[in-house]
């Protein structure tokens, strides 16, 4: 989804078509499609919120899963032998 198509107001006239901007954050790969007329501050709002979303969402996950296998690996040294 580009960030134009997650705009709900379109915009009348685009500005110029601006080149697909890749934000690699390790984790997290954006691809943002600029051809709509915005502010510096608007798209940096835009990609900060987007990029803490994934970026939370990963992160979560991520630490869920070590989580578990942590938990999984007490439990298996605390069943005696």
């Amino acid at each position: 989804e580009s960030l134009a198509d997650s705009l709900e107001e379109p915009l009348e006239e685009p500005l110029e078509e601006l080149d697909v901007l890749n934000i690699d954050f390790g984790i997290v790969k954006l691809d943002v499609d600029l051809g709509v007329e915005l502010g510096i501050e608007e798209l940096d709002v835009e990609l900060d919120m987007k990029l803490n979303i994934k970026l939370s969402i990963e992160l979560d996950m991520k630490l869920d899963m070590k989580l578990d296998m942590l938990k999984l690996f007490v439990s298996e040294l605390l069943v005696p032998k």
